[in-house]
């Protein structure tokens, strides 16, 4: 499978091949009557038992930059327990341990594992690395359309499923929709402001007297109004279309793959 991989990597343009490792406790004994071994997995509790969430991967730099130097960090909360690991012989019942010591940490691609056990943890608990089946293919340019075709087509021949993460198209378009909000925001105010200066400036009239001009206070006045609503339109436009992009997942990598 690596060597398929190795072309996948190829096609899509050399891309950066990063495997991913499970953690496998050696001193488990499966209970199902068949060929394999259960790695360490993260499960969750739920009203029916425990659910499984996700295997345990071994955290290493390239997935994991400035993590803790033990325990387990997740993506995952609630009531969270480790499947495939040894019981000691006064709790053989107790199939899943509980985990008290994980470090909460958000996961910015939805393609990217979210839950590890650091490597200090690993060799405190006698646990090894096994090939889980999964590499992390990263470019540093995003990849042609062709180059995707071309992607899918190799990974369909040799067995293996390949997702790929691509949010670019849909960020351009809210970035356009939100400058045309803040544009017609402050389309918005600038009417406001030349109304409120063109009636300010237009004469009174009374039947019993004759049209009064404006004094110089209420000029200063109207147009220290006009002034602080255009500010506040931008402001308002501007903020509008930080927290609308702010809601987005950083660009980061613009194009990756998961096989």
């Amino acid at each position: 499978m690596r060597t398929e991989v190795d072309r996948l990597s190829a096609a899509l343009g050399a891309a950066e091949i990063t495997g991913l490792d499970a953690a496998l406790d050696p001193a488990f004994e499966s209970p199902l009557a068949k060929e394999g071994r259960i790695a360490v997995t993260l499960v969750e509790r739920t009203s029916d038992g425990w659910r499984d969430l996700s295997l345990m991967y071994v955290a290493t730099p390239e997935l994991l930059a400035n993590g803790p130097a033990g325990g387990f960090v997740t993506s995952e909360t609630g009531e969270l327990g480790i499947l495939g690991v040894a019981q000691p012989r006064e709790e053989t019942r107790r199939k899943v341990e509980p985990v008290t010591n994980a470090t909460a940490v958000e996961r910015g691609y939805s393609s990217l594992p979210g839950t590890f056990v650091t490597s200090d943890e690993l060799r405190r608990r006698g646990w090894q690395t096994v090939a889980s089946g999964r590499w992390l293919l990263r470019t540093d340019r995003p990849p042609t359309s062709d180059q995707l075709t071309a992607a899918r087509e190799l990974a369909a021949a040799a067995g293996l499923t390949i997702e790929v993460r691509d949010d670019q198209a849909g960020l351009a378009a809210l970035r356009s929709g939100a400058t045309a909000v803040g544009m017609l925001l402050a389309l918005g105010v600038l009417a406001m402001t030349v109304g409120l200066i063109r009636g300010e400036a237009a004469p009174t009239s009374a039947p019993s007297r004759p049209p009064v001009r404006p004094t110089g206070t209420r000029r200063t006045i109207t147009a220290t109004t006009a002034a602080a609503l255009a500010g506040l339109g931008v402001a308002l436009a501007t903020a509008g279309a930080v927290a609308i992009l702010a809601g987005r997942e950083p660009p980061g990598v613009s194009r990756q793959a998961m096989a």
